[in-house]
């Protein structure tokens, strides 16, 4: 009996243009990008979960916190009268059927919504909404739990690591690095590590 291929998570956070596109606007990411094609020589041998988190014009900040990317304001219709200093539930749900402030990718992008103006009209109101766009932080990917200031939670991952033998460095801000000296006389690992 052979027994079942190794499972894999990757998750890259930057790439080259190429290929076709796919994911949330302006993001671009390629379906042939370095990443996709090394995949394609795993999947033969592997079991591989792909989680893309790569955004053109990304910096490391967006590892560890939301990315600003548009805006777009957006009129709604309904009947009847709307206070312009509510946030009228008629007009937010008119706002989501429409899907102008709905992101196709959720575990990715978010959508803050604010009513900015309410306008009579014959029959009814035109709503104003602002609808700023952002992207989710990178890190989110990969499963750390985030602190209430949006950094990632390293504390046990750092000392499970170091238990293990680990050398960890961290820096303020943008997390942990590791690397691990093998023992005197193992051979590098050459596949299915």
């Amino acid at each position: 009996m052979t027994p079942a291929p190794a499972s894999r998570t990757v998750a890259p956070v930057g790439q080259r243009r190429r290929g076709s596109y796919y994911g949330p606007k302006d993001c671009y990411r390629s379906s042939r990008n370095w990443v996709e094609r090394y995949l394609d020589t795993v999947r033969a041998s592997r079991n591989v979960t792909f989680v893309n988190r790569a955004c053109s014009g990304g910096v490391l900040n967006d590892l560890t916190n939301k990315r600003s990317m548009d805006d777009k304001d957006v009129p709604v219709w309904v009947p009847g009268t709307v206070d312009e200093d509510e946030d009228d539930a008629g007009a937010r749900a008119a706002l989501v059927s429409r899907g102008d402030c709905t992101s196709r990718y959720r575990d990715d992008e978010a959508y803050t919504i604010s009513p900015y103006a309410a306008v009579p009209q014959l029959g009814g109101t035109s709503v104003y909404f602002t609808c700023k766009r952002s992207m989710l932080p990178q890190i989110d990917a990969v499963g750390l739990p985030a602190a209430g200031d949006g950094a990632p939670a390293l504390t046990a991952t750092v000392a499970a690591a170091r238990a293990a033998g680990w050398t960890v460095d961290t820096v303020p801000g943008l997390g942990a690095t590791g690397r691990k000296r093998l023992p005197t006389g193992t051979p590098p690992c050459r596949s299915r590590c």
